[in-house]
């Protein structure tokens, strides 16, 4: 943060919030950079051929208890549940929404921030955020996410019906 700070060209002294320098500097989040990382692998693993380990390794389902001191959640889980809430998607449909790069790469890209305790704005949803390629409601971006998926439905079959 003391970065960011210095990159606005500001000091502690200037008692000014670093959302505010992020949001001048247009910095996304550290959580959202991490989560749209965890989605695009996620989207690796779902593509992958069954064959190879990490995709192995990913459907696994391991019994028995965990050490003490280890997660009660596993990354499957955990990743499974952040696509249901950012997305509003469940798993089985994310693999096949998966399987098309252009609109998994897009899903992405339009990948929403997090409301947190702190709104900015009087919704909130946006926290701040002033470009234009983020949604202002989860739902507006949930309806658009599926809105694409089902305009892909009709091109899938047809360009599976050609295909010899």
């Amino acid at each position: 943060m003391s970065f960011l700070r210095r990159v606005a060209g500001r000091s502690l002294r200037d008692r000014v919030r670093i959302s505010v320098s992020r949001m001048e500097l247009r910095v996304e989040p550290l959580l959202l950079h991490i989560e749209r990382g965890q989605q695009r692998w996620l989207g690796h693993l779902l593509r992958m051929p069954p064959g190879r380990l990490p995709g192995k390794v990913f459907r696994a389902c391991p019994t028995g208890r965990r050490p003490w001191g280890r997660p009660r959640i596993c990354w499957r889980d955990y990743v499974s549940r952040l696509a249901w809430e950012r997305f509003g998607v469940p798993l089985e449909e994310l693999e096949e929404m998966s399987r098309e790069r252009p609109l998994w790469a897009s899903l992405l890209r339009l990948l929403p921030l997090r409301p947190g305790p702190r709104k900015a704005d009087e919704d909130g949803w946006m926290d701040g955020c002033t470009t234009n390629n983020h949604w202002r409601t989860r739902d507006a971006f949930v309806r658009h996410a599926q809105q694409v998926w089902n305009n892909l439905k009709p091109i899938q079959f047809i360009s599976q019906a050609f295909q010899v």
